[in-house]
């Protein structure tokens, strides 16, 4: 069974360290089986309460996580690629994996 889309929120991108669309079309991937990038939205709608929200962040400040997002247990932040690989592994059931290399959110 496919994971629903996760609603993906992107920072501004005033300092991006890595390619946060790639990445995001790579998570989507590795979660949904898609794999055109160009299907993903830049942002999508409402969020229901078992939806994941992705915040991608271009570098480490994370201007755009929000204190809401840090009190929502599906809201995860992104803020390099390894976090992005760390989150495919929490999310698709190889946490244990993703633990080893660090903290996940």
């Amino acid at each position: 069974m496919k994971m629903p889309e996760p609603n993906i929120r992107y920072c501004g991108g005033c300092n991006p360290r890595y390619d946060r669309v790639k990445t995001a079309a790579r998570i989507k991937e590795a979660l949904m089986g898609e794999t055109a990038a160009d299907q993903l939205p830049p942002l999508s709608g409402g969020k229901s309460d078992t939806q994941i929200t992705l915040v991608i962040c271009g570098c480490q400040t994370a201007c755009v996580w929000r204190r809401a997002d840090k009190e929502d247990p599906n809201a995860y932040k992104i803020t390099s690629k390894e976090d992005a690989e760390n989150v495919i592994a929490k999310l698709s059931g190889r946490e244990d994996k993703a633990r080893l290399q660090g903290e996940l959110k």
